[in-house]
């Protein structure tokens, strides 16, 4: 890479045929041959994740910058070609003056059937859009550090329907583009924010309104989580950490709406949360009997989601 390159975060400032000038430089295509990038990709994922983030571009530039970073090695030609036209496409709307049509959403191709050649390959539908949550769970990553394991976490949790995610400083940034492959675009479906324990508990609180169930998740074996308080007397926001040697799920009487913190992959939760954990609501664990001692922190997370969600059905009769 030569030159100076435009910070991802001033895409945004870029009409279609600027925008469209630029990835020129960045990636061209190969007659017969894949697309050859003319920059560092860590670079090129950058500039693919801002767009893709960024609401002001149009949905569909937003969903091709997201099938390049999603696509694999038997879909990326594919996927770039999608992208180039696409940015064509808005290219030459903007020259005449006139807002470029949306493109058709493809349908899904049949089992056994043949993939489109990278000069017809129809678009993919496009990205999944916000819905309203259906569990009322915010997870906390305390300084996770795999960009795929905090992927992961966010792609569990937008299929369990909670409220979403928040990530600590520790954590990779949120347009990683490792992150951005392991969530599979899920990183649109559910807010994802950076900041600290008390960033998160205003996202929970922040959503209370538009969630009608019950605040309250009863165990299968009603003890209380070790060292937790009494959730009983008032509705509020509960905390919990998800750690080694806590209460196994099926033993504690959970409360929701509720923060739940996962911590690094070797050193768990840190003092300072766990500490808090334990005051507010309780230290929880998932029981499993072979002779690993611990599971991944985004398996466990979606552990951990299965198990609210078939608990909140219950209480709830459905």
């Amino acid at each position: 890479m030569t030159g100076p390159r435009m910070a991802p975060r001033r895409l945004a400032t870029l009409g279609p045929r600027a925008l469209h000038r630029l990835m020129g430089s960045l990636f061209s295509l190969q007659p017969g041959g894949p697309p050859l990038l003319q920059c560092d990709r860590l670079y090129f994922a950058q500039v693919l994740a801002a767009i893709q983030g960024n609401p002001r571009h149009a949905d569909d530039l937003r969903d091709a910058a997201r099938c390049v970073l999603e696509a694999d090695d038997a879909a990326r030609e594919s996927a770039f070609v999608r992208l180039q036209n696409v940015l064509d496409r808005h290219a030459r709307a903007e020259a005449r003056g006139v807002s470029a049509p949306a493109a058709p959403a493809a349908a899904a191709p049949s089992a056994g059937a043949p993939s489109a050649s990278p000069s017809t390959a129809a678009p993919v539908a496009a990205a999944p859009q916000r819905t309203d949550p259906v569990l009322p769970v915010v997870l906390y990553l305390d300084n996770i550090r795999s960009p795929f394991n905090t992927g992961n976490i966010i792609r569990s949790a937008a299929a369990f329907g909670i409220v979403g995610v928040m990530v600590n400083e520790g954590c990779p940034a949120l347009d990683h583009p490792q992150l951005l492959r392991a969530a599979m675009g899920s990183t649109g479906m559910i807010e994802c924010g950076r900041g600290s324990l008390g960033d998160a508990r205003r996202m929970l609180e922040a959503s209370l309104p538009s969630l009608s169930v019950p605040v309250s998740v009863p165990a299968a074996v009603p003890v209380p989580a070790a060292g937790a308080a009494s959730s009983s007397s008032t509705v509020g926001t509960s905390l919990y950490a998800l750690e080694t040697g806590g209460t196994a799920l099926e033993e504690v009487s959970l409360a929701l709406p509720a923060l739940v913190i996962l911590g690094h992959e070797e050193l768990g939760v840190s003092a300072p949360l766990l500490e808090e954990a334990r005051r507010a609501g309780g230290v929880v664990s998932i029981r499993h009997g072979g002779a690993k001692e611990s599971l991944n922190v985004g398996v466990a997370a979606g552990i951990l989601l299965h198990h609210l969600e078939l608990a909140l059905r219950a209480a709830s009769g459905y």
